[in-house]
């Protein structure tokens, strides 16, 4: 899910998804934007971005990680990239880089 603030409503995010093997997708979204992705475990799933100059490779799903759980929730925020399996408890996964 794209949570940026408005402030980024004219810089899109532009994603890949990847998994270990292959590429799945690429979109763009827009501020609270989201998507749904169906995943197959034991593969781990990589997202790659960029926002203006700053760009991030984070996994978005990791088996050892996530494998217990239904529904794996991903934010990206102005500070970083979040995980939770509620929607209401976030954790930061990873940040930014310039």
């Amino acid at each position: 899910m794209n949570g940026l603030p408005e402030s980024y409503v004219s810089q899109p995010l532009d994603i890949r998804i990847k998994s270990q093997h292959r590429p799945l997708d690429e979109r763009t979204l827009r501020v609270g934007e989201s998507f749904q992705l169906m995943v197959a475990t034991p593969t781990t799933y990589y997202l790659y971005t960029t926002l203006g100059s700053q760009s991030a490779s984070v996994s978005v799903f990791e088996p050892t990680r996530d494998g217990g759980h239904s529904i794996v929730y991903s934010l990206v925020k102005e500070d970083g990239f979040y995980l939770s399996y509620d929607k209401v408890t976030w954790k930061i996964i990873d940040t930014w880089q310039k």
